[in-house]
């Protein structure tokens, strides 16, 4: 069975997230439900990334992406290898 693999999308940082952490919460709430954008903010206020697999195609995740760095998210697209044997 074949399958597409999509980027994931890891959120690196916020410029903000330590001196306005409840603004960087907001934020992360724009794109995502309540709990989700919680876990992505508790990893991001230990100094860990968070990856985020979102949408069903590439476009959904451009539009995304562009969306979390234009409220200033420092993001970095990762690039899925297809398993051996594909």
């Amino acid at each position: 069975m074949s399958t597409i693999n999509k980027p994931v999308l890891r959120i690196l940082g916020h410029p903000d997230t330590y001196r306005r952490p409840s603004l960087v919460l907001s934020a992360l709430k724009i794109f995502f439900p309540m709990d989700t954008a919680t876990h992505y903010f508790l990893a991001l206020e230990k100094g860990n990334a968070a990856d985020v697999e979102f949408g069903k195609t590439r476009s959904d995740q451009t539009i995304l992406r562009r969306g979390l760095q234009a409220q200033g998210f420092i993001i970095e697209v990762i690039e899925r290898q297809n398993p051996s044997g594909s």
